[in-house]
């Protein structure tokens, strides 16, 4: 099963475990991300509940608050932290057959810009964190051997040239991903793991009475499973 997530750059498990809670099943695939260790005063517990809300509901700086029930468009998750986890895993508790995760390889991106001009392309975060900071980013940076990419149209200002074209370029060309993949999350247990350094995801829209429920958690490492 790693093989094929080092191939595609996800792993799609369907109904994994059903009556396992997400914490026990981030345990057992790998090493969690504690956001309540690394970020305490953020109040963010390590499994978040995503579930479909409109614009007005929504409320704070999320992508909800956004975009409410429509597409949320291809993104890293936490591209502002410095480092992003480096697995998303997401699991499905309520599922919806016309709500898809839709999935996206860096490689399309590096088909058609440099890597060495990516490089150039550098961010800073759209809010100081909750101790102050405010990094600069790069859009693309080698970490532990690989060439890991951020993405964030929401959560990512753009500090240069490279970085403007960039942004323009990704809002321009959200819709027209034809080699994009898309995952449905629907049965109970169904579990999608991510490779957030090299796979952008986003969410299909969502109707207005969806039940959808999805829960989500980090991963630093992945075991030989």
């Amino acid at each position: 099963m790693r093989g094929n997530m080092q191939k595609n750059g996800f792993l799609f498990l369907p109904e994994w475990y059903p009556d396992k809670s997400t914490e026990e099943i981030l345990a057992q695939i790998g090493k969690k991300v504690d956001i309540q260790i690394l970020l305490p005063a953020s109040g963010i517990s390590n499994v978040q509940a995503l579930i479909p809300k409109n614009i007005f509901d929504a409320g704070g700086a999320r992508y909800s608050a956004e975009f409410g029930l429509n597409d949320f468009p291809f993104h890293t998750d936490l591209a502002h932290w410095a480092r992003p986890p480096r697995y998303l895993v997401l699991r499905c508790v309520q599922g919806d057959a016309s709500v898809s995760t839709k999935l996206l390889s860096a490689c399309a991106i590096y088909k058609l810009f440099d890597v060495s001009y990516l490089r150039k392309a550098l961010f800073r975060p759209r809010k100081k964190s909750y101790y102050g900071s405010l990094n600069i980013l790069p859009l693309v940076f080698f970490e532990s051997g690989v060439l890991a990419f951020r993405w964030d149209s929401l959560f990512l200002t753009p500090m240069n040239a490279a970085a403007r074209e960039f942004r323009k370029f990704m809002l321009e060309s959200e819709a027209g991903w034809s080699n994009r993949s898309e995952i449905i999350l629907y049965r109970p247990g169904d579990t999608l793991v991510v490779d957030n350094w090299c796979m952008l995801h986003g969410r299909s829209s969502v109707g207005s009475q969806s039940k959808r429920r999805v829960e989500r958690g980090y991963l630093s490492e992945l075991e030989s499973w």
